[in-house]
């Protein structure tokens, strides 16, 4: 089932939501609890800017595995928790580089397994 708010509701550009999370405006393709909130084990997210996101929901936030694909060409695959990237994951980059290694908040952490640079 897809999910989208009233537009009214769309006063903040998603560009001043530096979370990527799903605006009143995302559409969203997966359960919704009693409470309002996003939990699945797969769904779809398709966000104002064009961002994509595939995978799970816990509590209204990305969690478990996970691919996001950026406007921009980037893509990420792999773990999520609290909504932010936290684990394992492979980026790849709108230049063609790839990290895989470790996240954490959203940020690379820990032992980089490859870092190669696009062309």
């Amino acid at each position: 089932m897809i999910h989208c708010m009233n537009s009214t509701q769309c006063s903040l550009p998603y560009s001043l939501n530096p979370n990527r999370t799903p605006t009143p405006c995302s559409a969203h393709a997966g359960t919704i609890d009693s409470s309002g909130r996003r939990t699945a084990t797969a769904a779809k997210v398709q966000y104002p800017n064009k961002d994509s996101y595939f995978g799970g929901y816990s509590a209204d936030a990305k969690a478990g595995l996970g691919l996001y694909a950026f406007a921009n060409g980037a893509l990420y695959l792999g773990e999520y928790s609290g909504g932010k990237r936290a684990g394992r994951g492979l980026m790849v980059m709108p230049d063609g580089g790839v990290y895989r290694g470790g996240f954490a908040a959203d940020r690379f952490e820990g032992q980089v397994s490859t870092m190669e640079r696009g062309m």
